[in-house]
């Protein structure tokens, strides 16, 4: 995740999202939250429900808390997700060492346990199958028009991580349907160096549009998939 700056938007908001496959057969069912902890942090919740034909049927719990900067940025503090089978787990925490950041993951399944270090340098941002990650990636983009990213998508059934670069594209603004009926959103392109058969490739190669409070309201995989925002106070 990038380091988005201090909004309402990640203040005591919540949602669901609704996630399709590429026969718009519903897939996923992700409910999510922000919540402001006082004291300069903020905690993101979200839920996935993931039935068969998933390859591991099972909901997912995610958590993870960001601290407010001097600065009026977000810094990744502290990431935890875990599958109700009970067998597979995932952390992952920032620390500066040597006037660098580094992130350091950790998955595993049962008891197969895997760790990686990387350095984390501005701006990067983490990924996974959630339109609530999409909402914070876009948040925290640079200001400039087309910006490339590092990014480090956390795969869907394992949790391992996998490194990337992202380009974006503004599209601009216009009206878009969606479940709320017709809006007017700021689209943004995607496209990803992720090799296609990686799960990564389709949702990064696509579009996302967000509406005018920053929320995304549509993820649109390339490979036709899709995330819709379907409810949110």
């Amino acid at each position: 995740m990038l380091k988005p700056n201090p909004n309402p938007v990640f203040r005591n908001r919540k949602g669901i999202y609704a996630h399709f496959d590429p026969a718009q057969s519903l897939v996923c069912d992700e409910r999510w939250q922000f919540i402001s902890l006082g004291a300069g942090y903020i905690q993101f919740d979200n839920e996935n429900t993931r039935p068969a034909p998933f390859a591991e049927p099972r909901r997912d719990a995610l958590t993870w808390t960001l601290r407010l900067t001097s600065s009026g940025g977000w810094e990744p503090d502290v990431l935890a997700v875990h599958a109700s089978t009970g067998k597979r787990e995932a952390r992952v925490s920032w620390a500066m060492r040597d006037g660098a950041e580094f992130a350091s993951f950790c998955w595993q399944n049962g008891s197969d346990v895997r760790r990686v270090e990387r350095a984390w340098q501005t701006p990067t941002a983490l990924g996974f199958q959630s339109g609530f990650a999409m909402t914070a990636l876009l948040h925290g983009l640079p200001p400039n028009d087309n910006p490339q990213i590092d990014v480090v998508w956390m795969d869907t059934l394992s949790f391992a991580p996998r490194a990337g670069m992202l380009s974006i594209t503004r599209l601009g603004r216009e009206t878009q349907a969606t479940h709320f009926g017709p809006r007017a959103l700021e689209g943004f392109g995607l496209a990803c160096d992720f090799p296609e058969g990686l799960e990564a490739h389709a949702p990064l190669t696509g579009q996302a549009w967000r509406d005018e409070s920053g929320i995304v309201q549509a993820w649109l995989g390339a490979d036709g998939s899709a995330i819709r925002l379907t409810a949110v106070n």
